[in-house]
């Protein structure tokens, strides 16, 4: 009897692995070499720099390739200094939870009209943690291990959403993504819906891993509104 009730559990462990794909960042994050490679490579690609309010509709040219997105992938701030006579800023990132149903979140039409779903092959939950430890940082918030007073800020992130479509004859990609940010302290509490969206031209794609570095692109994006977010309050 003992022997079946251990076996029943290891079942039920088994099978609950098995629902649903659920990634999940609390204090630390488990980046892969290959999501390491991609964040270098968006921090060393070069493009016209650009306020983070004013660049809606405008594209640039990125590895061959013509990108337009809803927000800047890099900010020429004016001023970058720490006013030592106000509290210092201080953000902590509890969980960043990659909730999607499925990995499958790009649509591929090949040149023949058929049809794929293929996977978002980068871990976009710790893509998006790194980021944003940048573009917080490169706005004066200090990024902390843990919530180490009651005025520093508790960050969670939901990623809710990731689609995509390419069409190979068209040589298009549109991607968007959607996510609930929720930010708190003792003084302050308030949940908001982020989404930001991207457009690629003249891309020749044939294989999951063309699609790599743009889906990283859409994950700084992301993490950039919500750095403009939290330096707001």
């Amino acid at each position: 009897m003992r022997y079946c009730y251990i076996f029943g559990l290891i079942l039920i462990f088994l099978l609950s692995g098995c629902v649903g794909r659920q990634y999940s960042y609390e204090s630390g994050y488990n980046a892969t070499s290959q999501d390491r490679v991609l964040y270098t490579q968006v921090l060393k690609t070069k493009v016209d720099c650009s306020d983070c309010s004013r660049f809606f509709g405008k594209e640039v040219f990125i590895n061959g390739r013509y990108y337009t997105g809803d927000v800047a992938l890099k900010c020429c701030l004016s001023k970058n200094l720490i006013d030592t006579d106000i509290g210092l800023k201080k953000v902590y990132i509890h969980r960043v939870v990659d909730r999607r149903k499925d990995a499958k979140g790009i649509s591929y039409t090949s040149k023949y009209g058929k049809k794929w779903l293929y996977d978002t092959r980068p871990s976009i939950e710790a893509l998006f943690v790194m980021f944003l430890q940048d573009e917080l940082k490169s706005r004066g918030i200090l990024v902390v291990d843990t919530q180490t007073s009651p005025y520093t800020y508790k960050l969670d992130f939901d990623i809710n959403s990731f689609v995509a479509d390419y069409v190979y004859g068209d040589r298009i990609l549109n991607g968007r993504m959607y996510g609930g940010l929720r930010i708190s302290n003792i003084n302050f509490k308030r949940e908001l819906e982020i989404s930001t969206k991207q457009q690629v031209r003249e891309l020749r794609a044939t294989q999951a891993k063309d699609f790599d570095f743009f889906v990283a692109l859409l994950a700084k994006q992301a993490a950039n509104k919500v750095a403009q977010v939290i330096a707001s309050f």
